[in-house]
């Protein structure tokens, strides 16, 4: 199967998901990134905010769970740029303010922009990924431009509601591998 073919079935699978099944796996997903991921060790954190319409993972729940456990570091946040497939970074602080945007994203409103040198771990969004990192997105390649932004050692960390897919074959060097998935069943280190 082709990318655009194994992101429609995993898009269905998402949505025919029930409201409690999502939810456990969004909790599932979020305990086993506090759990299990080196977090501590990242200063900037950059995440992805949910399309919660969509059913993409939760990460506020990550947030408020790093930021209940006083972690000094701080989380940034993307903007997209639509015409260009580029992303600014801003600041997202408990008190900002978000407003969605046309797509029902959540972005923040009147932030501090962030240099993306800042950027040592990213949250990525994804449809799904293989069991060598390989991640099927949404089609753009926002975050693989973005990716090629950033420093090499830059932690890019995806979060899936589904298991890992066998390796999959047909990815370029346009593609960005992730270096841990985390699941609701477990996390996967790629470049360990």
């Amino acid at each position: 199967m082709n990318k655009q073919t194994l992101r429609k079935i995993f898009l269905d699978k998402r949505r025919r998901l029930t409201e409690s099944e999502y939810e456990w796996r969004c909790t599932a997903i979020a305990e086993n990134f506090i759990n299990q991921v080196n977090w501590k060790d990242h200063s900037c954190i950059h995440t992805f905010l949910p399309i919660i319409k969509h059913r993409e993972i939760n990460t506020f729940q990550i947030i408020e769970k790093l930021r209940s456990e006083n972690w000094s570091g701080k989380f940034v946040t993307g903007v997209s740029d639509f015409k260009y497939n580029t992303m600014k970074t801003y600041l997202l602080e408990e008190s900002t303010t978000l407003k969605q945007n046309h797509w029902g994203i959540p972005e923040p409103v009147d932030s501090i922009e962030i240099c993306d040198s800042e950027i040592d771990m990213v949250i990525t969004p994804l449809v799904v990924a293989d069991k060598t990192g390989h991640r099927i997105g949404y089609g753009k390649g926002f975050y693989d431009i973005f990716f090629k932004k950033l420093n090499p050692r830059t932690k890019k960390v995806g979060l899936s509601l589904s298991l890992p897919l066998d390796p999959l074959e047909y990815f370029n060097s346009f593609d960005m591998n992730l270096d841990i998935l985390v699941t609701p069943y477990n996390i996967y280190n790629f470049n360990s």
